[in-house]
This record gives structure tokens, sequence and C-alpha cells, in this order.
């Protein structure tokens, strides 16, 4: 979705480029928080994990390492935490729908009104 809202700012160019970005400032800075919830966004080296905290999606990608690792089946500990930490992505994947909804309509119509072309929620 951000790739397609740059893609439309520049179509949009100078002349609607600081309107677009107006409108699309919303949508833009709650995608960022959800974003930074489930992916640590900072990391530009294997040496930056030591810098910044670790995200829902490696504390996932650490369990299923972890389960993956033994020749038995998962431990209790190892659903426990799958559990909560599946909540939690789940809870910043719910919180995008109404984002999307709220955020959308006004920018495809602003698109819509300047023939920029519409965006899509994916």
């Amino acid at each position: 979705m951000r790739t397609n809202i740059q893609a439309a700012q520049t179509r949009a160019g100078d002349k609607l480029g600081e309107a677009f970005k107006k409108i699309t400032k919303p949508l833009l800075d709650s995608l960022n928080a959800i974003e930074n919830e489930l992916i640590q966004t900072k990391i530009r080296s294997s040496q930056d994990m030591l810098n910044f905290p670790i995200k829902i999606n490696n504390k996932l990608l650490a369990v299923a390492n972890t389960v993956e690792s033994a020749d038995t089946r998962p431990t209790k500990q190892s659903y426990e935490v799958f559990n909560e930490l599946a909540a939690l992505a789940d809870a910043c994947i719910a919180r995008l729908k109404p984002v999307v909804t709220k955020e959308l309509p006004a920018i495809n119509k602003f698109i819509a009104e300047n023939k920029l072309g519409e965006l899509s929620g994916e």
C-alpha cells in the first residue's frame, strides 16, 4: 500500500504533491506504527540487532526455530509463548482494517478527482 501511495504521489507531481502528502499522512503514520510493532524496521545489518529491540516477527521466528530444533513435540511453554505472540500479532493486524477502511476512501476520492489512478487496500 505504501508503494502504491508513493507511486500516486509521483504521478501527482509538484502541483498536487503537498495536498496529496497531507491527505495520506494519517494513513502512512498508522501503517508505520503498526509495522513498527510487528517488525524492527531500523535494522540495516546483522549488527543492528544488538542496538534495537526485536519485535513480534523475530520472536515468532525464535519460537519456530526452537520447536524445529527438537525431535519431540513442542513443549507447553512453546505453545504458551506462541499463543501470546500470535495474539499480539493478531491485534496489530486487526488494527489495520479500520485504518484502511477509514483513510483509504478519502485518499481514493482525491486520487480519482485528480485522475491519478486508484489505490487498493492490499
